[in-house]
């Protein structure tokens, strides 16, 4: 592997596993195997017990083990530990294109106002796996905005100003994430070009539609009473 040049962010990224030893090592050879080089990889295991942690320990990685907390406790805890300059994340299932991070990066870097960007991702159906009833064909064929933690490349700021990611949540932790940057006013641009392959397998938290349901509706009254709110203090100033 080369050296990263002196002038490289140095990015974390944070991978939050529980009992996904399959698609794990997919997942880090997509980092670890990528055109940017100035990364460290933050694995966190949430109390795996089909040999997650194993898999983990075979690449270059910080690893670290913990009382399972879900997704969202995964991801925090890879936010405590990260050195980086810049934060990304990729789920355990998932899978990064090999220039992910080298186009991503400078477009966030080089705009010192930009709080966060977000990537294009395509869904990828595994073998066998219907088309989840909910999801729109073109999906699986052209690049949709990826309001996945995947496709997200963020600054520390970010989190310092609204907080981690919110534990309550347990399928939908990252649109609540999502919309309270947006509703704090975070700055932000969309990237345009296919980042992510959100691989649908079955087993993934998106086709658990009651669950799914139940937490959005939750994350959208939380922010309508964040917009009053923050009208209620405007219009009192």
């Amino acid at each position: 592997m080369s050296p990263a040049p002196a002038d490289q962010p140095l990015v974390s990224v944070v991978v939050p596993v529980r009992n996904n030893a399959g698609f794990l090592g997919a997942a880090l050879r997509s980092i670890l195997g990528g055109e940017y080089r100035n990364h460290e990889v933050i694995v966190v295991d949430n109390d795996s017990s089909d040999g997650s942690g194993d898999v983990a320990r075979q690449f270059p990685v910080r690893y670290v083990r913990q009382p399972d907390r879900g997704q969202a406790g995964g991801r925090n805890r890879g936010i405590e530990m990260a050195r980086g300059d810049l934060i990304a994340f990729l789920d355990s299932d998932d899978e990064w294109t090999p220039d992910k991070l080298r186009r991503q990066v400078p477009e966030l870097w080089s705009d010192p106002d930009l709080d966060f960007n977000v990537a294009h991702m395509r869904a990828v159906l595994e073998p066998g796996v219907p088309t989840p009833p909910w999801m729109p064909p073109e999906w699986l064929t052209e690049g949709v905005c990826g309001w996945l933690p995947g496709a997200l490349l963020a600054r520390p700021r970010a989190f310092d100003r609204i907080g981690l990611f919110d534990p309550k949540y347990a399928a939908t932790s990252d649109t609540d994430w999502f919309v309270r940057a947006q509703d704090a006013g975070l700055k932000w641009r969309a990237f345009p070009e296919v980042l992510l392959r959100w691989r649908i397998h079955g087993t993934n938290q998106s086709y658990r539609r009651g669950e799914l349901q139940a937490d959005l509706l939750s994350v959208l009254r939380a922010s309508v009473v964040r917009k009053r709110q923050a009208a209620r203090s405007g219009h009192a100033g």
